[in-house]
Order: structure tokens, then sequence, then C-alpha cells
């Protein structure tokens, strides 16, 4: 659970320590922003549909997260004027893995 939680917080950061202000407004990247959300996809159904049923849950768990985080890493570098909608894209997808982490009681 710890490492979830550095996880959300240094995503969170690298907005504020990476990035600069926002730069003037630029076109839309349609390549890098199709290539983000099927990304962010991607995640999602690592979490959703493959983590589940996985046998080993690690490597799901891993390429799901690093799915999901690398999103603010293309808001951050290659499209600056959008860093916050890829950071917060990116912080929802990882912020899904939370329940993994719950271990709710058997009421047999």
């Amino acid at each position: 659970m710890v490492s979830l939680v550095v996880l959300f917080w240094g995503t969170l950061s690298y907005r504020f320590i990476l990035a600069t202000d926002s730069p003037t407004k630029e076109p839309l990247d349609i390549k890098m922003t199709i290539l983000s959300f099927v990304m962010i996809l991607s995640s999602l159904v690592c979490r959703i549909i493959i983590l589940p049923k996985a046998k080993d849950k690690r490597v799901a768990f891993i390429c799901g997260l690093a799915l999901a985080e690398f999103v603010s890493f293309l808001g951050i570098f290659l499209m600056p004027y959008y860093q916050d909608l890829f950071m917060t894209l990116s912080i929802m997808s990882i912020i899904t893995f939370i329940p993994y982490y719950i271990k709710l009681p058997d009421n047999d």
C-alpha cells in the first residue's frame, strides 16, 4: 500500500517539480493524444480484466501502474500545454488500483 501512495504523490509532484508553468496555447497533437488514451485504457484493462484473473498478479499490477504513470510524462515533456489534463488522467488511473489492496472478510 505504501508503494501505491508513493507512486500517487510522485506522479502529482512530477507536475510541480519537472514541469514549468503552462505555456501558451499549442495545437493538440492527435497522435500523442490517441497514444495517451490507449495507454490509459490499457492500464484500466490490466486493472479490471487481467489483474483479477492473473496467476502472478505482480506483473499485471506493475504493467498497469507503469502505463498509467507514463501518461503524465507524455503530458509534461511532449505536450506541456495539456500537462494538467494528462496528469489528472494518470492519477485517476492509478487510483483505480487501490482496491487491489483492500481485502474484505468472507461472509460465509
